[in-house]
């Protein structure tokens, strides 16, 4: 199994590992230098501050799944909004932590969102 993995990531599909770079960049910009910018700016409480980073990592955990498991699109954004939402259910045992509903929310709306590319990708894959 981790051969198929690995000799899948030696010949990526390009558009789906480009999707997964750049959804993991924002999901990383959104969790550090976003907020920091907005402390500065003075908005850092702004609603969509507080649930970009889980959008974007529900696209990013979308993709990936797709990507590395050749797992196949309704069932990679379904593992996707689990993963999120499991995030989200730990945050509950967490010190200074706060699970909050609308991050689920925005977590399973990036992966629904990542569900039209998966599907364009999953349709053009070798056979």
């Amino acid at each position: 199994m981790l051969d198929d993995v690995v000799a899948r990531l030696r010949h990526p599909d390009r558009w789906l590992l480009a999707f997964v770079v750049a959804a993991f960049v924002l999901w990383i910009a959104a969790v550090g230098p976003l907020r920091s910018w907005a402390s500065e700016a003075g908005i850092r409480g702004h609603w969509t501050l507080g649930v970009a980073p889980s959008f974007f990592a529900g696209g990013t955990l979308a993709a990936w799944q797709a990507l590395a498991a050749a797992t196949p699109p309704v069932a990679s954004v379904v593992l996707a909004g689990a993963l999120v939402s499991l995030a989200e259910v730990a945050h509950l045992a967490m010190p200074r932590q706060t699970a909050d509903l609308w991050d689920v929310v925005t977590g399973l709306a990036g992966a629904a969102l990542s569900l039209p590319l998966l599907k364009w990708r999953w349709s053009h894959r070798a056979a």
